[in-house]
C-alpha cells in the first residue's frame, strides 16, 4: 500500500466542526525517513521528473530536509500525486512552519512571510493549486496547551475533538462535553487525564472577554488548588471558546445525589470537612492574592457552580464559573463607584444583592455560608432534608427561588426556615456542643449568613477558623462524631 492509500485511512474526525483532518501522531507514523524516500524511489521508478533523476544520494538529502521541516508539505503533495515538488517548496525557503499557504493567482504566498513566494510550475496541472490550497488542511489541526496564548484558528481549519455532545445551553452560552485527541494537546492530562474537557462556546464576545480576563487574573494565585482553571482558550470565525477540564463528578448537587448512599463514616466527614476549607480557601484567594493590588470576587458561588472531579477517595471540589465575578482595584468596603455586577442566581445571593447597594467580597460569604448549611445538612440528614429544604424555602420566597432571606416591613432577616434549620441540626448529637459540626454550624449562623455585611467574616478569617475545626476533628474522632462511630448511629 503506498502512502497516498495509507493517508486515506488515517483521518480523524472533527466532530464539532464536522471536517477530517490527520493527525500529528498519524502523520509522524506514516510519513517516516522510509516511507519518504521509498515515495520519491517509486516516483522516480515511473519516470515521473525527469528532472530530479539523480543518484540515490539526492533521494537520501532530500528525505532528511523532508523530516527536519516539511513532512506537511510533502504529504500535501503526495495528495497531488508530486512527492518530488517538496523540493521546490522547499527550495523557495517554505517550510511547514510557513503553513497554510495561500493561493495568489498561480502563486502560493505565505501570511507570516511577504516575502516569500512560490509560482506554480507551467507543467504542473493548474487546478492542483486548489488541490494543495485544500488539501494542506488535512494536517493543520491545532495543538492546545495550557500556555495560556489565545489562539485565532482559520474558519477553515479542523478541531481535534474526537467526540462532542452538548450537555448545557443558555442563552449566553454553550457547553459541551469533548474529547481533545491525545497528540493535540501538552499539559491536559495533568489536570484531566483521559483527556475530557468541558467546551464553553461563547455566543457574544464581550462575555467571553469577560470571563477569559478573571480566569486569565487568576491563573497565577498560590492557592488555587480548589479553582478551576482554564486549560486553553481559542477563537474559530465569529465563535470563541474557552477549554476547561472536565468533571467527570458533576456539580455539588450531583455529589449530593450520587454519593448519597456512601456510610456516613468519619471519612466522608473529614472530606466533607476539608473540600469545605478549601472552597473558603479558593475564596481567601479571590479575594486576597490578586497580583497589582486587584481583588476579586466571584459574585455567583452556588451549588452549581461547585464541580467534582474524582480523584482518589471522595474526589475533590472546585469552585468554577467565573464570567460574572468583578475584578476591581478597591478591596474596601465602601467604594465611590459601587459594584454593581447583576445575573447572579438568586436563591443563593446576599440581601445586598437585591437593591442597589455596594457588592464587596463578602457577598461571596453569605453564599458560601448557604452552600456550607447544605453541605452540612447532606452530612448530617441526607440528600432529602436538603431537599425538603429547598422546597419549604421556596414556599416561603417570590417566584420560584429558594432564598434564604425574607423582607419583612420592607428589610431583610434571615429566613425563619433557616433558623429552623440550625436548629433542627444542633438536635443530633453529632452537630450538638464541643462537636465539629457544631462548631462549623456556629461558624456558618454566627459569621457567614449575617445581613449586615460588616458583621460577616473576612475569608482569611474563616479558612484560619475552618482549619482549628479540622485539625481537630482529624486528631479526636469523638470531636467529629461525638461517640466515634457513624453519623447516622
Amino acid at each position: 500500500m503506498d502512502l497516498f492509500a495509507k493517508l486515506g485511512e488515517a483521518y480523524s474526525e472533527d466532530k464539532l466542526g464536522n471536517r477530517r483532518y490527520i493527525a500529528r501522531s498519524e502523520l509522524e507514523q506514516l510519513v517516516t525517513k522510509e516511507t519518504v524516500e521509498e515515495e520519491l524511489r517509486q516516483a522516480h521508478k515511473r519516470g515521473m521528473f525527469s528532472l530530479f533523476r539523480t543518484k540515490r544520494q539526492a533521494r537520501v538529502k532530500l528525505t532528511e530536509r523532508v523530516m527536519e521541516k516539511g513532512r506537511k508539505l510533502f504529504a500535501t503533495c503526495v495528495y497531488l500525486s508530486q512527492p518530488w515538488g517538496v523540493k521546490l517548496l522547499l527550495d523557495a525557503q517554505f517550510t511547514d512552519h510557513d503553513l497554510p499557504l495561500t493561493k495568489n493567482g498561480n502563486s502560493l504566498t505565505c501570511e507570516r512571510s511577504s516575502n516569500k513566494r512560490f509560482d506554480w510550475p507551467t507543467d504542473w496541472e493548474l487546478p492542483k493549486l486548489d488541490v494543495f490550497v485544500d488539501k494542506q488542511w488535512l494536517f493543520l489541526a491545532p495543538v492546545f496547551s495550557t500556555t495560556g496564548n489565545h489562539q485565532t484558528i482559520d474558519p477553515t481549519c479542523p478541531l481535534p475533538f474526537s467526540s462532542v455532545d452538548e450537555v448545557k445551553g443558555t442563552n449566553n452560552n454553550v457547553v459541551f462535553k469533548a474529547m481533545v485527541h491525545p497528540s493535540h494537546q501538552k499539559g491536559f492530562e495533568n489536570e484531566t487525564p483521559r483527556l475530557k474537557v468541558a467546551l464553553k462556546e461563547f455566543k457574544y464576545k464581550q462575555d467571553f472577554q469577560q470571563e477569559f480576563n478573571n480566569l486569565d487574573k487568576i491563573r497565577d494565585l498560590k492557592h488555587a488548588k480548589h479553582i478551576t482553571q482554564k486549560l486553553d482558550s481559542f477563537r474559530q470565525g465569529n465563535k470563541n471558546y474557552i477549554i476547561f477540564p472536565w468533571a467527570d463528578g458533576g456539580d455539588l448537587v450531583d455529589v449530593w445525589e450520587n454519593m448519597d448512599a456512601e456510610d456516613r463514616s468519619p471519612q466522608l466527614a473529614l472530606w466533607g470537612l476539608e473540600q469545605m476549607l478549601g472552597l473558603a480557601e479558593a475564596l481567601q484567594a479571590l479575594h486576597d492574592e490578586m497580583k497589582d493590588q486587584e481583588n476579586c470576587r466571584h459574585g455567583d458561588l452556588k451549588p452549581g457552580n461547585i464541580l467534582h472531579f474524582k480523584t482518589r477517595g471522595y474526589g475533590i471540589l472546585k469552585v468554577a464559573d467565573f464570567g460574572i465575578s468583578k475584578v476591581h482595584v478597591l478591596g474596601t468596603l465602601q467604594r465611590n463607584d459601587p459594584t454593581t455586577t447583576k445575573a447572579t442566581t438568586p436563591a443563593y445571593q446576599a440581601p445586598e444583592g437585591d437593591s442597589s447597594k455596594t457588592r464587596s467580597r463578602k457577598y461571596d460569604i453569605w453564599s458560601l455560608g448557604c452552600i456550607f448549611l447544605e453541605f452540612t445538612l447532606w452530612i448530617a440528614r441526607r440528600n432529602t432534608a436538603v431537599k425538603t429544604f429547598d422546597a419549604v424555602r421556596k414556599a416561603k420566597t417570590p417566584g420560584d427561588e429558594a432564598y434564604f432571606y425574607e423582607k419583612v416591613e420592607n428589610e431583610p432577616v434571615v429566613l425563619h426556615e433557616v433558623q429552623n434549620a440550625f436548629r433542627d441540626l444542633r438536635s443530633l448529637a453529632k452537630c450538638g456542643e464541643d462537636t465539629a459540626f457544631g462548631h462549623l454550624l456556629d461558624i456558618i449562623e454566627n459569621d457567614m449568613i449575617k445581613v449586615k455585611v460588616e458583621e460577616r467574616i473576612e475569608a482569611g478569617l474563616l479558612c484560619d477558623r475552618l482549619e482549628r475545626v479540622l485539625k481537630r476533628a482529624r486528631a479526636d474522632t469523638v470531636y467529629l462524631f461525638k461517640n466515634g462511630l457513624t453519623i447516622d448511629s
